[in-house]
């Protein structure tokens, strides 16, 4: 063997970092970072690498590959079983000794940084230190590591690589494990007077400003919570002189991190020591923010900063807080729709064919914009941005900049009668289009298959013509719904040559109501059948009691009563969705169905008084035919017949037979809704199956573009799904939206919470409400999907607890803990050094309900139990459909669905 063998084995092993561009593929994150600090002229200490070829080598041998082998096709074990994963990957990476040529290596290079002294050994994996995962604390280091204890710490190392929290996170994070290697840190240890860690920007939000953590001692403590830190937040231009008043290293510091910064590129957050009166550094990444730190879940819309918006309308028709899939569903059909009803009559459609040109989304909230459908209204012959704002607001609406108001069309009398005849096609064309639709949905509820006996592509095939059928019923349902309020109008204009407003409405509304045995809610005619079998026996009826539970049981117990329960069932499986096309459905709720059914069993019956359509009819024709216009007018013309009486009963019956014909449109619309959602739940099924979800549920968080690439077997990470899940969560409890603004609709934060408060460190921004539950062992506890996990301090085996939390609070630690930096990763809202609070929350019989602000720092207990899911559920719209979700939701998330 020849001189340059030996050293050639010993590079390709193990080396000394001097700055010569060492990369991740061979230093891993940590160590390749550290070579580029050393090349910038930084003060490290004297650090050498245990290269990815070591671990390699040394994963090669026979006893270590057959056992991450088996690793590999074994389940992730429950957290509970992690300590004893964690010791018997341990014991398996001790029992086989480093090949010689690594060991040769290691401690020749041990020799070099140390001599006969300690060192630090620190992981640097391939998977660490990224931009969007620090895998803060989730591998091994060693401290004080005399150099015949080096090769247990280097083989202790590498076996952290296979712990069941680390692989949990990159399943989480989709990082594959294949070629997954880890390159070890040998660093000279100091014996540091102080140590901490500095954030070029204010991790908690300012970009404006450096945060600056101090311990005195080992910056390790800091890092595991251990110790609670000094922390300054100083502005960025003035933090080398502040800096220096609290310790001279520390103004050199600052100016080291702000040229850091600059060469990385990115913010950093760097860990230093000052050992001996000087300053080093230690450890250099960017500052991590994950998936989840943006502000919105990927799918908000705005249509421009200057353009006026509304909800007005569109929030009866897109109601509350819409996931991925309930928007990117509902705003395409939506929008298709209108585009459909202004070609219907004749107006310029081609304002509403860019994407989203009509839609918007805040804060996962629709809106309209109004500057589109004005000006798409006045381009209709004879059409007018203010009747339009009239007949679908009830209003003419602020915010119309000045001269912006289009110039209403005067149409020449031929072309006003071509205008009109074109209208009383639509109209019929809009009628016969409404019966044909309702018809086709009834056929595909007749029609509807087992989808569980479906293959997936014969379900995806399935879903497609769903939605195919689904653009031209809603198409259908908005120019019905048009023309309804289009008549209704038109009796209403028509009154108010008579009466003043106020009595023209009340005159239009009672022209044109159902008689009083029709005036019943969609789900109250839906459910007749069972509500006529209970009504007309008296057993049953007794029966029917309030509580839906103890109603079931007693009916149950009636001869009969099991095919009258299966009949409601059935009943409400084919009254489809609640309140939203797609979105949760009767059946899924039948206790709140119930709510109506007992209604109605309750409720007087209806009489042919004096309030009938016909009476009142004759009342309001003896009001307007005595008036002396109307008198005048008939005078003046010589009618010996009165016309006008017979124009107004054929409009008023128009307009009523077109509000019922909306009605059961609608009814269509919901009932193929009920459809589609079954379909999406039956995707969800197989998807969980498949593990690329965690439950049904989160098909809604998916896009109707995604989930055909997703069967695919493409699909958004864990993370990202989670993230999402974070957002919609955020949003049900933000304030909703003003009825019209331009621009940003500057709502977002929910009103203060009232209650008991406790003040911590702001870690993870973000809002978050839920139920606290305190953790005092990962090994023994089970946390709820989306509750808040409280701690005294975490380390890197809760990280399963952390992608369940909806929010973290922990008593110790500062920004720079382990709970801090993957909450921060993960976008949840997290509030570290709140010392106290678990004491507090353990007086309370069980989980308590609490809003986390990890803007402000803080945490308030919610001075009323069951406050959490009363306010999640007025943020979600007001309307008992959104209620509806919300509680759906709240009732998964607390049962760890």
């Amino acid at each position: 063997m020849s001189a340059a063998q030996p050293r050639l084995m010993t590079e390709l092993h193990a080396s000394l970092l001097c700055g010569e561009g060492v990369g991740p593929e061979v230093a891993g994150g940590k160590g390749a970072a550290l070579d580029r600090l050393i090349a910038l002229g930084v003060r490290v200490p004297e650090s050498g690498i245990v290269t990815t070829a070591a671990y390699r080598a040394f994963e090669d041998t026979a006893d270590i590959a057959r056992f991450v082998d088996e690793l590999r096709r074994r389940e992730i074990p429950d957290p509970r079983e992690h300590d004893e994963a964690k010791r018997r990957v341990d014991e398996v990476f001790l029992s086989v000794p480093l090949p010689a040529s690594v060991a040769e290596a290691v401690s020749a290079v041990a020799g070099d940084v140390c001599g006969d002294g300690l060192m630090a050994v620190r992981s640097s994996a391939t998977a660490e230190d990224l931009q969007s995962a620090s895998f803060a604390g989730q591998y091994e280091s060693y401290l004080n590591v005399a150099i015949d204890g080096l090769h247990d710490a280097v083989r202790l190392v590498w076996s952290s690589l296979w712990y069941p929290a680390p692989r949990e996170y990159r399943r989480f994070r989709r990082i594959p494990e294949a070629g997954l290697t880890m390159a070890v840190v040998m660093m000279r240890m100091l014996d540091p007077t102080e140590a901490g860690v500095l954030f070029t920007i204010d991790p908690a939000g300012r970009d404006d400003a450096m945060r600056l953590e101090v311990v005195q001692g080992l910056g390790e403590q800091l890092v595991s919570g251990e110790k609670t830190p000094d922390a300054y937040v100083v502005p960025r231009s003035e933090a080398a002189i502040r800096f220096s008043s609290i310790s001279p290293p520390l103004g050199d510091l600052a100016r080291e991190a702000l040229r850091i910064e600059e060469a990385f590129g990115v913010p950093q957050d760097i860990e230093f020591a000052v050992h001996g009166g000087e300053l080093y550094l230690v450890q250099a990444r960017p500052i991590t923010t994950g998936a989840g730190a943006s502000r919105d879940d990927g799918f908000d819309y705005s249509c421009g900063d200057e353009v006026t918006y509304t909800t007005a309308g569109i929030a009866e028709m897109l109601p509350g807080v819409l996931g991925p899939l309930s928007w990117t569903l509902n705003s395409w059909l939506v929008e298709n729709g209108f585009r459909y009803l202004f070609e219907l009559l004749g107006g310029g459609a081609d304002v509403l064919t860019e994407e989203h040109a009509l839609l918007a989304r805040f804060g996962g909230r629709p809106a309209l914009n109004l500057d589109a459908m004005r000006i798409a209204a006045a381009s209709i012959p004879g059409g007018s941005a203010y009747e339009l704002e009239k007949q679908y607001f009830g209003e003419a609406l602020p915010h119309r900049p000045e001269g912006a108001e289009p110039p209403t069309e005067h149409l020449s009398r031929a072309a006003g009668m071509r205008q009109g005849v074109k209208v009383l096609r639509a109209r019929r064309e809009a009628a016969e289009q409404s019966e044909v639709v309702t018809q086709a949905v009834r056929a595909v509820l007749d029609g509807e298959p087992q989808l569980a006996d479906l293959s997936e592509a014969e379900l995806l095939g399935y879903w497609n013509r769903l939605l195919h059928l689904s653009q031209k019923v809603v198409a259908t349902e908005i120019a019905v719904a048009a023309m309804a309020t289009a008549a209704y109008r038109g009796v209403e204009v028509f009154l108010l040559r008579y009466l003043d407003e106020s009595e023209a409405s009340v005159a239009a509304q009672g022209l044109t109501q159902k008689d009083p045995s029709q005036r019943r809610s969609r789900i109250a005619l839906a459910l007749e059948p069972v509500i006529d079998q209970i009504r007309g026996d008296d057993v049953l009826a007794a029966a029917a009691v309030e509580d839906w539970e103890q109603a079931s049981k007693n009916i149950r117990a009636v001869p009969g009563g099991d095919e009258v329960i299966e009949g409601y069932l059935g009943l409400l499986r084919r009254a489809g969705s609640t309140a939203i096309f797609a979105g949760p459905t009767w059946d899924e709720v039948p206790h709140l169905a119930w709510m109506t059914v007992h209604q109605e069993l309750t409720k007087p019956s209806p009489t042919d008084a004096s309030s009938t359509r016909r009476d009142m009819r004759r009342e309001i024709e003896s009001r307007i035919t005595g008036h002396s216009r109307w008198r005048w007018s008939r005078f003046v013309t010589g009618q010996l017949l009165d016309v006008r009486r017979r124009f107004l009963r054929r409009e008023a019956v128009d307009a009523a037979e077109f509000l019922q014909r909306r009605e059961r449109t609608k009814a269509a619309v919901l009932i193929l809704g009920g459809v589609v959602r079954r379909a999406n739940c039956e995707l969800g099924r197989r998807l969980v199956a498949a593990g690329v979800l965690e439950s049904v549920d989160d098909v809604e968080m998916l896009s109707a573009e995604e989930i055909p690439v997703v069967i695919d077997g493409i699909a958004p990470t864990p993370e990202v799904i989670s993230a999402r899940r974070r957002r919609h969560r955020e949003s049900l409890q933000a304030e909703p939206l003003p009825s019209v603004w331009v621009g940003e609709p500057g709502h977002g934060e929910a009103t203060a919470a009232d209650g008991e408060r406790f003040d911590g460190w702001c870690a993870s921004p973000g809002r978050y409400e839920g139920l606290a539950h305190v953790v005092q062992s990962v090994a023994t506890s089970r946390l709820p999907r989306g509750a808040v996990l409280v701690a005294g301090t975490t380390d890197a085996s809760w990280a399963p607890l952390f992608m369940a939390a909806g929010a973290v609070v922990v008593e110790q630690g500062g920004p720079l803990s382990h709970a801090a930096i993957v909450a921060r990763e993960l976008g949840i809202p997290a509030v570290v050094n709140v010392p106290g609070l678990i004491a507090r929350l353990e007086r309370e019989p069980g989980p308590v309900p609490v809003v986390i602000d990890g803007t402000g720092g803080s945490v308030t207990i919610l001075s009323t139990p069951g406050e959490n899911a009363a306010s999640s559920a007025a943020a979600s719209g007001g309307e008992a459909p959104a209620t509806i979700a919300s509680r759906t939701e709240a009732g998964a998330a607390e049962a760890g669905h």
